[in-house]
């Protein structure tokens, strides 16, 4: 926050120059200034504009420390006073009684005045002078703008002068005031409703993220800029911290900024408030009723009136869930860490809840209260491993976190829990002796536990999340079995909801991953019907409904469901991003395939925000296609592949077979792309596929998989011009999409399968796959393979002549959407690649070389770069892409030579 200096400043055209007036309202001229920006502020243009003080005759700035309220306020008055006007600033404090402040005023106005000039200072006197003030005031035409700081600290006498100046201030005279609470003395209320003035509150001065990522000054990856956004919630003060702290040591960062908390934020504010601030500081996420539980009743309306907390208490779910901001969270838990009050508090927390079958939190604040026998009665009151059905694998892996394992032996099935411990917290060591026993089971194995029902339930559930998250291939005998198992046990017994509602959810997710969409619908809205019983299955199912719209190509429908498990994830998962990831995942993947661009870099999660989600194949798949599309196509081919390692690096780490094998495919997608062809092809060979002709394995890849494998297979066909059998394998690519159902997957396969007809030169058959794409673009919006092939799109539709009005309509938006494309491209082209690829049609290196004045070397160098850009890998493509190009400048005519005789 900016040092606030002084206590007066008067700027402005024609600002006078008397003396200061007599002791004891002696100004000193080094502290008449208004502060200084501080080093770094972001400057807030819009923010000043919208409320300029000179626009009305109030304008209040209110809100807690750290807002930046007298940052805007100084900033307002520097520009009003280069743009002419008398600004006069007062930073007030408890010594500002009606006296002072008129006397202030007086000197500001140049009517020097004193207690002593009076005869006495009384009421009378003071609003008198105030009145001849307020007239010389009026004298002067020019705009006049009273800067009152520190509202907050005034005492009564002097705020009933700022009152005064509200109603009877000249209408040349504006206010603009700031303060953390706005003393009762001033109404301001009125003006306000009668359109004569606004308030700028804690939501208006808080940063909006681009303001947030400008005040970084665009330092920091996209990934960490949105986990600092996360925690500071636009605060300004925090965003500040965590910018002037970010190379300090990090214990000593952290010190500092809970320093803060304590000196600035909370200064001032009685003990028992400050007390109360705390305790409810420390809920993670709160409603009014556990709060009321908690801390006594009237407890959650308390936490509303506190003055200091304005702006800092987050809401979710209409304001029914509450938590404080987690700067003062993190001061609260280290203040109440010991003594026997804070692990009080922190029991009763953990109980409250527990309740509530909030159960990691509970667990937590159990940890907190050093009852660690609390939090394992915690957790296996909720079930243990049946955890993951409430919360997700991630919940289950935070709950068994927290917990010493010895202390997990104590739960009933402690075999269970100890695998979902092993399983969760280092997923590796899925391939121990006892996790290997227990998948055996699920293949026919002996089972020894099997005739204890709930156990039987639990190993069901592990095995669930051991091979639905993708650690087995699709078509192995373990998923058979285990589905078989899934549908015995639904169709002859009557397990518990929760247990019921997950193996419905494992039916449903095998049905979605071999595109049996109608079945795998059925199964989701089966598990919906379990409501609250396990609401992180529940929510996967929503999720896994808008995917399979998307799949379809139900594209309006497929947003609008994912915009509704959205809401819910922020309504029954608050504080928890998991959720809500695993949504914006497949949105981000949606507004890429129709032309969104902003919106799919916006929603899509990085690697590192999904890496401890415990999600299924599809969810990662969609979130990285996201990401290493967008690096490619601004050409950050570094950032695509280190994308790609980390990503192969987390999917062996974890067993994640079908991800791993998923990556493959779009790697040798990627090395096509950048022309780095001798690697596709070696990578292709060391997966064990064909070396030629066709790939096709429905039985042990999921249509994802599939998609993946035949877009790289044809790709890497086509660069090695092989066009007929990459056309082969578009042929029945397309036909198995439609068959299926898959229009993403069909669209993909029709504009491929477009391309290598048309480099094959068979022109006919290349228009019979644009056509199709073309209508099914007219029922999708997908356009993004057309896009992709942006060089063959424009060659095939400039054959094709049709009558249809709709395929015309439909044409000319796809050639739109080309045309942009081209002009993202154009931009990442030096303007030296331009001119080479625009002459790469008719013309040879040398002639190339010649006409532009470069050596055949330096043609053959930028030739490497265009190849990459373009993500082509020969003479003919790049040509090709040259069409999406406006044609090249004539050359210059040659210059005309005179000859004339020398003078003798």
């Amino acid at each position: 926050m900016p040092h606030k200096h002084g206590r007066l400043a008067v700027v402005g055209a024609g600002s006078v120059t008397s003396q200061a007036p007599a002791a004891p309202f002696r100004v000193s001229p080094e502290k008449v200034v208004i502060p200084d920006a501080p080093v770094g502020a972001l400057e807030r243009a819009e923010l000043t504009s919208r409320f300029n003080p000179e626009d009305r005759r109030l304008t209040v700035f209110v809100g807690p420390g750290g807002f930046g309220k007298t940052t805007l306020l100084a900033n307002c008055c520097r520009r009003a006073a280069a743009r002419g006007a008398r600004v006069v600033w007062l930073s007030v404090d408890e010594q500002d009684d009606a006296e002072r402040v008129v006397a202030h005023l007086a000197y500001a106005v140049g009517l020097p005045w004193t207690a002593a000039e009076s005869g006495g200072a009384t009421h009378k006197t003071e609003m008198s002078h105030l009145d001849g003030l307020l007239v010389a005031m009026r004298a002067d035409e020019r705009h006049w703008l009273l800067a009152v700081d520190e509202l907050e600290r005034i005492p009564e006498s002097g705020a009933r002068v700022i009152d005064y100046l509200i109603w009877r201030g000249p209408a040349n005279l504006h206010l603009a005031l700031a303060g953390r609470r706005l003393p009762h003395s001033v109404d301001v209320t009125t003006p306000i409703a009668e359109g004569r003035g606004v308030s700028v509150g804690t939501d208006d001065l808080r940063f909006t993220f681009p303001e947030f990522a400008a005040f970084f000054g665009g330092a920091l990856p996209r990934e960490r800029l949105r986990a600092l956004w996360n925690e500071s919630r636009g605060w300004p003060i925090a965003a500040c911290l965590q910018r002037n702290l970010f190379d300090v040591d990090q214990n000593e960062a952290s010190e500092l900024s809970l320093h803060w908390v304590a000196s600035r934020l909370l200064r001032g504010i009685p003990a028992t408030d400050r007390e109360f601030v705390l305790q409810a500081a420390c809920f993670e996420w709160t409603d009014a009723k556990m709060l009321d539980e908690v801390l006594g009743a009237g407890s959650a309306e308390r936490l509303r009136q506190i003055p200091v907390l304005r702006g800092l208490v987050q809401g979710a779910d209409n304001g029914s869930t509450l938590r404080v901001h987690s700067l003062i969270r993190r001061y609260a838990e280290r203040e109440l860490m010991f003594g026997q009050a804070g692990r009080d508090l922190h029991r009763r927390m953990a109980l409250a809840l527990a309740e509530r079958e909030r159960t990691v939190d509970a667990i937590r604040h159990a940890v907190q209260a050093r009852d660690i026998g609390l939090g394992v009665g915690i957790f296996a009151a909720a079930g243990g491993i049946r955890l993951v059905l409430k919360s997700g694998v991630k919940g289950l892996r935070d709950a068994v976190s927290l917990l010493p394992r010895d202390a997990m032996r104590a739960i009933p099935r402690a075999d269970v829990a100890c695998l979902a411990a092993a399983t969760t917290d280092d997923p590796a060591a899925a391939t121990t002796d006892q996790a290997r026993l227990l998948l055996r089971a699920g293949e026919g194995g002996g089972d020894p536990h099997a005739r204890d029902g709930d156990l039987r339930y639990d190993l069901l559930i592990v095995r669930g999340i051991l091979l639905f998250c993708g650690c087995a291939i699709i078509g192995s005998r373990g998923v058979r079995s285990i589905i078989r198992e899934y549908e015995r046990t639904l169709a002859g017994e009557n397990p518990d909801p929760p247990v019921a509602a997950g193996l419905w959810w494992g039916l449903a997710l095998y049905r979605y991953w071999v595109a049996e969409f109608d079945e795998a619908l059925a199964a989701a809205r089966i598990v919906g019907d379990f409501g609250d019983a396990c609401p992180s299955v529940v929510h996967s199912a929503q999720i896994m409904e808008g995917a399979i719209l998307f799949a379809r190509g139900d594209a309006e429908e497929s947003q609008a469901v994912l915009a509704q498990a959205r809401r819910a994830a922020l309504r029954s998962f608050a504080g928890h991003a998991g959720p809500e990831l695993i949504g914006g995942a497949f949105a981000a993947e949606l507004a890429l395939e129709i032309n969104r661009i902003e919106a799919a870099d916006r929603r899509a999660p990085t690697l590192r925000e999904m890496s401890d989600l415990g999600a299924w194949l599809d969810v990662y798949a969609a979130a990285l296609d996201v990401r290493i599309e967008l690096a490619l196509r601004q050409d950050a081919v570094g950032r695509a592949f280190g994308i790609l390692d980390d990503a192969t690096a987390f999917a062996r780490s974890r067993h994640l077979w079908s991800l791993s094998r998923w990556l493959t495919s779009v790697r040798v997608t990627a090395l096509v792309r950048v022309g780095r062809v001798d690697e596709a092809q070696r990578l292709w060979a060391e997966t064990g596929r064909p070396a030629a002709g066709a790939h096709v394995d429905c039985e042990r890849e999921t249509w994802r998989e599939l998609e993946a494998s035949c877009c790289a297979r044809m790709r890497l066909l086509m660069a090695l011009e092989d066009y007929d059998a990459a056309l082969a394998i578009g042929r029945w690519f397309a036909a198995h999409s439609r068959d299926s159902g898959l229009a993403r997957s069909q669209s993909l396969a029709t504009a491929l399968a477009m391309r290598a007809a048309w480099l094959a030169g068979d022109m006919a058959t290349a228009r019979e796959f644009l056509v199709d794409n073309l209508h099914l673009f007219r029922r999708t919006g997908f356009s993004r393979a057309l896009g992709d092939q942006a060089e063959a799109t424009l060659a095939v539709a400039e054959e094709l002549d049709t009558d249809d009005k709709d395929l015309n309509a439909a044409k000319e938006a796809i050639l739109d959407v080309v045309a942009s494309r081209a002009e993202r491209i154009e931009a990442t082209l030096s303007p030296r690649e331009v001119e080479i690829l625009l002459r790469l049609d008719g013309a040879q290196d040398k002639e190339i070389a010649r006409e532009l004045g470069i050596t055949d070397n330096g043609v053959r160098y930028h030739l490497k770069k265009i190849y990459r850009k373009l993500g082509v890998s020969s003479r003919r493509e790049a040509a090709s892409r040259a069409r999406m190009f406006p044609p090249p400048p004539p050359p210059p005519p040659p210059k005309e030579m005179s000859w004339s005789r020398p003078s003798p």
